[in-house]
Parts: structure tokens; sequence; C-alpha cells
């Protein structure tokens, strides 16, 4: 999968997030509410379901990928941030650019 144009990474960036969620919203504007949706509830540690969601981003090369990678990822991520920083001040650093993008 390509997040960059000419080079591959099996780490894709907050950036490269934002983007796929960006293309998400514009490709896929019915379903993205339930994207949204998700995103809060994952933020809240809430059990979701994502089986649901019909979205997907594009990467790069033009190809559809389901928008469960993308939310899956932001779910790690949280998690990840819980253990690097107290207090869920890397959790909230994470959803406040999510949120300052427009995107949640």
């Amino acid at each position: 999968m390509y997040f960059k144009k000419n080079r591959r990474y099996s780490n894709p960036s907050h950036n490269d997030i934002y983007e796929a969620l960006s293309c998400c919203r514009n490709e896929c504007p019915d379903e993205y509410d339930a994207v949204r949706d998700a995103i809060v509830s994952i933020y809240e540690c809430d059990d979701i379901d994502l089986s649901h969601i019909n979205a997907y981003f594009l990467d790069f090369e033009g190809a559809k990928h389901p928008i469960q990678i993308i939310l899956l990822a932001i779910k790690w991520l949280f998690m990840e941030q819980d253990c690097a920083y107290w207090n869920y001040s890397g959790r909230i650093m994470l959803f406040e650019g999510l949120s300052e993008s427009g995107l949640v």
C-alpha cells in the first residue's frame, strides 16, 4: 500500500491518516458520519463494531482500501499514546489534531 508518492512506507504518519480520512470524507460522504462516530467511540474507549462501515480511502495509486485500516491504526495510536504519555495527554493531542482538521 502506498502512502507517499515516490516511496513505500510501512508506517504511515499522522498526516497520512488525516489525508486518508479526508479522502474518505470526499469519496464516501454518506458514510462519513459513521466514520466520525467510530473515531469518537474509539477515543472514548468504547467497544465498537466497525464491520457496518462501508467506506474506503484511496492511496496514491488510486487503489481503494477499507477505512477500517485507518480506524484500527487510530485505535492503536491512541493506545500507544496512552502508554507513552500520562494523563491522556498524547491521546488528546491526536484527537485535537483530527478535530482541528475537521475530521471529527
